[in-house]
């Protein structure tokens, strides 16, 4: 490890204590603002101090943002953690002079100041990491973060438990002032982030301003909606939980375990589920799972109404908001412009924030002047459809990031790297849009090769490339004795735009690589394009080992897969030396397909239509079936091919005399149970004829091929001639 990246490290484990001193701080002055605040004024006055606060923030918030726009983060962050410290220690001794004071007081410093620190503490570390080691390291600093807030949501309980609520404030003001220091000290010692040049600070002419981005509209419209429930089940659960406690210091302490359970949760669902679901569900979905969780949390509330039924459902949302949501609408950002982030995140994260807990303590206010007892089932009524309108706002949000992000990425405004991981959402632009790949490769190209670098990466870099000709030209020459460069070789079968190429590249050398292909084949995970051209490549390789490849993958459970698996086993067994083909694993494989009814079987009707078939002739194309055509295939390897295929024919004729001879000669080669599964698939029995000798129908089978021709040719006229 050289000394920068020593020196790094450690940089990033002071971020960590940080991170962990902030958070013990955080959810120990929820406990206190929650308790205090029922303690001394009760549930009745919550609305009007809800919306007291939310104005209050959003004041806050503005003048941060002019602070930030002047001042870099790590100059203010640690003077404002020291006066947060301080005034904490006045907010204590105003506590035993006029507790009723006191309580409000700490309130507005916990729901206005202590929002807009932890925004501006992480506002530093975007400007601290570069966009790569953010990826890398923020989740490091996170989990620091969750750890201090378990172990401060545990210390408020105990120091409540032990000396009450006053020792409470000296241990919040504590943490503090000892944040901001070290905070200092941490920021002095790293290195501080160059300024971005002048010319990236100049917004693009073209672009929307800020507030006229419907990327930003839309994304504050769900962080209101969502502020507008929360608000609302919040009450219900805060007036639930202090008629069944009491106002005590039990209250103190139920709010301790309360917030530190949530950290724990959000920790747990951020490892376990943001990245799952950002790769598999994109964007909108992962930010849908909030109001989904607001929504179905009120419900349940409504229909179990209590205490427990309650601390549930907001103990759901809030860890939802802090890990799964928070992923997605972090990312969310991507597209814009860092000039304009600075200015608009900070304006959504508290003010479009808190003025959703102000429009939250409103509708409260109007349920408990209007609906009086039955007032909570109104709330949470309320608090159930402002979820549900948000999961319709979050439904819209892949298209609108989509477009937002595609005018950047031409605009050049944001950079992305295709090496890091992407959410789904973000990835299918980039990749389906040749002119996005190539603006993204643009933007971050590898540095040039020196003497004695890593071949293996440059040709992996080439193979890589956005550039069709580039990647051509490194296929030519590709060694697949490296199985890194094989690999990717493979994989490009699953490009249009390069599987020709990666197939010329594969043929006569598919030896080297055929227990790769065999597993890629079998993958389910992978694309189907790229699993339906192996079996081509297996087919080039002669031998029995090759044939038990294309053999396991007619198990597969894609139609195509199994269907070419067929085809190049009827190539495979075509050349000398024959492999050895089990007859009975052909015939289990005849019989599941069979076996799948006629609804699926339908759905593969035209899944066959390719050039270089055998069986599918310019008669039969038009016309023939997709399993029909597997079915036979594998029949012709067990059983001679001139006559399945004049059978395969007249099958698809409408003369009742060829269709017979064609079943009568099936009716003498095929199982019972896997000629019975057959006429049910093609409704229809065999002509009742005297049972003749097998030779005897397949000479008469091969003798009318001629004719079968002929009717398909006639058949086949009219249809030309429409389409002539």
């Amino acid at each position: 490890m050289t000394t920068n990246d020593s020196s790094r490290n450690r940089f990033v484990l002071g971020l960590q204590l940080a991170a962990g001193l902030m958070m013990a701080q955080q959810v120990a002055g929820k406990a206190a603002r929650d308790g205090l605040f029922l303690l001394h004024h009760g549930p009745a006055a919550l609305p009007g101090m809800v919306a007291g606060a939310a104005g209050f923030s959003v004041v806050l918030s503005a003048m941060s943002g002019r602070l930030m726009r002047r001042v870099a983060p790590r100059a203010v962050v640690p003077w404002a953690v020291v006066i947060s410290g301080v005034l904490l220690l006045a907010e204590r001794w105003l506590l035993s002079v006029s507790p009723d004071v006191a309580s409000v007081a700490i309130y507005l410093h916990m729901a206005g100041v202590g929002a807009v620190l932890l925004s501006t503490f992480w506002s530093m570390l975007n400007e601290e990491f570069d966009p790569r080691e953010a990826k890398r390291k923020f989740g490091q600093i996170a989990a620091g973060g969750t750890l201090g807030g378990l172990l401060g949501g545990i210390a408020a309980e105990r120091t409540v438990a032990w000396s009450g609520a006053p020792a409470l404030m000296l241990l919040m003001a504590a943490l503090h002032l000892a944040c901001g220091p070290f905070i200092a000290v941490l920021m002095a010692k790293g290195s501080a982030p160059q300024a971005p040049p002048a010319s990236a600070q100049i917004q693009n002419a073209d672009a929307p301003a800020p507030h006229r981005s419907s990327l930003l509209r839309t994304l504050a419209l769900i962080v209101l909606l969502g502020a507008f429930g929360a608000a609302l089940l919040d009450y219900v659960f805060k007036l639930y939980v202090t008629e069944s406690l009491g106002r005590g210091a039990d209250l103190l302490r139920f709010f301790a375990f309360f917030h530190a359970g949530v950290a724990v949760s959000s920790f747990v669902l951020q490892s376990a589920g943001s990245k799952i679901f950002l790769e598999r569900f994109g964007l909108g979905t992962t930010i849908l799972a909030l109001p989904a969780a607001l929504a179905g949390g009120s419900f349940l509330t409504l229909v179990a109404p209590g205490a427990i039924m309650a601390a549930l459902a907001r103990g759901a949302e809030a860890a939802v908001r802090g890990s799964l949501f928070r992923a997605g609408y972090e990312t969310s950002y991507t597209p814009i412009a860092a000039a304009d982030k600075r200015l608009a995140k900070a304006f959504i994260d508290v003010g479009a924030e808190r003025g959703g807990d102000a429009l939250g303590a409103g509708a409260v206010y109007v349920c408990l002047l209007l609906a009086g007892h039955s007032a909570p089932l109104w709330i949470l009524s309320i608090a159930a459809l402002a979820g549900v309108a948000s999961v319709i706002v979050c439904r819209a949000l892949d298209g609108i990031y989509v477009k937002t992000l595609a005018r950047s990425l031409e605009a050049q405004a944001v950079k992305l790297n295709l090496e890091s991981d992407l959410d789904l959402t973000t990835r299918s632009l980039v990749m389906r849009a040749p002119t996005m790949r190539t603006r993204v490769t643009e933007l971050w190209t590898p540095a040039r090769s020196v003497p004695g670098s890593d071949t293996t990466l440059e040709r992996l870099s080439a193979l890589r490339s956005a550039d069709v000709r580039l990647v051509h030209s490194a296929l030519r020459t590709a060694d697949l004795s490296d199985v890194v460069v094989a690999a990717q070789v493979c994989l490009l079968l699953g490009s249009n735009d390069h599987a020709e190429s990666a197939c010329a590249a594969l043929n006569g050398r598919a030896g080297r690589v055929l227990g790769m292909l065999t597993d890629l084949m079998l993958d389910a995970s992978l694309d189907v394009s790229l699993r339906r051209r192996i079996p081509r490549i297996i087919a080039s390789v002669p031998g029995q080992r090759a044939a038990e490849g294309l053999m396991a993958g007619l198990d597969d459970g894609r139609f195509e897969v199994r269907l070419q698996c067929a085809r190049s086993l009827g190539k495979i067994c075509a050349k000398d030396p024959r492999p050895r083909v089990s007859s009975e694993r052909i015939l289990v494989a005849v019989d599941r397909e069979l076996a799948i009814g006629t609804t699926l079987w339908e759905t593969h009707r035209n899944q066959h239509r390719e050039s270089g078939t055998e069986w599918l002739d310019d008669l039969l194309r038009e016309k023939a079936h997709g399993s029909l055509e597997y079915v036979f295939t594998l029949l012709s390897l067990i059983h001679e091919r001139a006559p399945l295929m004049a059978a395969f024919r007249s099958l698809h004729l409408d003369d009742r005399h060829l269709r017979g001879t064609a079943l009568e000669y099936l009716e003498g080669i095929l199982p019972e149970k896997t000629r019975e599964k057959l006429w049910e698939i093609l409704q229809e029995r065999p002509s009742k004829s005297a049972g003749r000798r097998k030779g005897e129908v397949m000479q008469e089978l091969l003798a009318s091929s001629e004719t079968v021709v002929m009717h398909l040719q006639q058949s086949r006229m009219p249809e030309t001639g429409r389409r002539g």
